[in-house]
């Protein structure tokens, strides 16, 4: 089982590699409480036919990677008010961690791979990571790619109620069948207005017999609460820059996809490319599994037209 030591004694990544290390380095980052495996292969495997190195791993505190259980269990209810309420007078709620050390982790995962740079994706709190990872180390990131992600930035629409709800809620019980129906609902609940994959019940009696730790996923929502508007941090990359985003996300709205590219855009109008997929919501269903590929490929070699890959591209 590969993993990646990180500069926290005992604490390792997990990770896995598919293709040939002589190809560019594509490094994948998966969202709140999502194991690697949500990258699927046949998606892997359209960016390794395409010549790239490509990497996924567990975030900490989720799959295979360490968790960080002696930071015990953080108080959602009160860090969700302060940041809600009190942000503006006092700051956001300080996470048990933070997304930059989540980032760091991936530079860890970096070092131990003796991979120097590397094209960095991030869906959802993937995203947010993969922008600190390029704010915070430019020089080691070739290309960013932020989908269905956000800034931080306040004010921005927030998720429907019946999918914070269905989120913060837990299952009735500890049983597993239990646990992955409470699953199917939220899935089924964020990634309309697509259709959930005919495999989901599937794909989660393998995630969850895998791992199943949700007060790991509890330290990372912490972290994105604890963790400031990145706006103006955003506008200072000089990498190639895409925002990917489905025009029906219930979760993480448009109007934060806009706001990323607007961000990282700031004075330099159309520097950030943002790929709208009208029928997407906070998923990445497999009928668009070829376009996404080709959009973060169109992005990693910073070609100068991204309108053959049948999407819905927004200059303005």
């Amino acid at each position: 089982m590969p993993q990646a030591p990180t500069r926290n004694a005992g604490k390792t990544i997990f990770y896995e590699q598919f293709g040939s290390d002589g190809d560019e380095p594509i490094l994948l980052t998966m969202g709140l409480g999502t194991q690697c495996l949500a990258w699927n292969e046949d998606f892997i495997s359209l960016l390794v036919a395409k010549k790239y190195r490509v990497i996924r791993f567990d975030n900490r505190d989720v799959g295979l990677s360490s968790k960080y259980d002696e930071l015990g269990s953080p108080n959602l209810v009160w860090k969700i008010v302060r940041k809600k309420f009190l942000e503006f007078f006092i700051g956001p709620p300080k996470g048990v961690y933070s997304i930059g050390d989540m980032a760091d982790d991936a530079f860890d995962l970096m070092d131990h791979l003796k991979i120097e740079s590397a094209h960095i994706v991030g869906a959802s709190m993937g995203g947010m990571i993969v922008q600190h990872m390029a704010i915070d180390r430019p020089t080691r990131v070739k290309s960013m790619c932020s989908i269905m992600s956000t800034t931080g930035e306040g004010g921005l629409p927030q998720a429907d109620m019946d999918v914070q709800r269905a989120i913060l809620r837990k299952p009735k019980t500890e049983e597993h069948e239990k646990i992955r129906d409470h699953a199917i609902l939220v899935n089924t609940l964020i990634a309309e207005p697509a259709s959930p994959p005919d495999d989901l019940e599937k794909y989660l009696d393998i995630v969850l017999t895998r791992c199943y730790h949700p007060v790991g996923a509890a330290r990372q929502i912490s972290a994105i609460l604890g963790t400031g508007d990145r706006s103006h941090a955003l506008g200072g990359l000089t990498c190639n820059c895409m925002v990917v985003h489905g025009a029906g996300d219930r979760l993480v709205k448009i109007e934060h996809a806009h706001a990323t590219a607007r961000a990282i855009d700031r004075g330099r109008p159309g520097y950030c490319r943002k790929v709208i997929i009208e029928k997407m919501g906070h998923s990445l269903p497999r009928e668009f599994y070829g376009q996404i590929a080709d959009a973060i490929v169109s992005n990693a070699r910073g070609d100068a037209k991204v309108e053959d890959i049948g999407l819905t591209i927004v200059t303005d």
